[in-house]
């Protein structure tokens, strides 16, 4: 007899010459499973004009920072100068080609004079 047949309620008397119980056997089974995904979408928009435009506010910042030393500023002043007038110059070109492109009806060719970037990307994982 096996120990899972056997269920008393309360006491049991059994009259035999010889008897055997085998212990019961439990048996169970899981089954288990995970998934997982993720997707993203990104969209970027950048301008060639707006980098350059707060670059030569940096250097207008920079140029200011230490207050007093009139000599360390006119010094500072002065290194800024040439590369802000190039940054300027490109500034004032771009937003001279921009201003004829849309004038003509070509905004594609405004955003490329104004150099304005798009960038969208798709991404998955599993």
């Amino acid at each position: 007899m096996s120990g899972s047949d056997l269920v008393a309620g309360g006491d049991s008397q059994i009259s035999a010459a010889e008897a055997r119980f085998d212990p019961g056997q439990d048996q169970s089974e899981t089954h288990e499973s995970h998934e997982f995904r993720q997707t993203a979408l990104t969209l970027s928009a950048s301008c060639g004009m707006v980098d350059q435009a707060q670059a030569v506010l940096g250097q207008v910042q920079a140029i200011q920072k230490p207050k007093g030393d009139t000599k360390a500023t006119a010094l500072r002043a002065l290194a800024a100068y040439g590369p802000a007038r190039g940054q300027v110059r490109d500034l004032a070109r771009g937003a001279g080609e921009a201003r004829s492109a849309l004038a003509a009806g070509d905004a594609r060719g405004a955003g490329a004079a104004a150099g304005v970037r798009i960038s969208l990307s798709l991404g998955t994982s599993q």
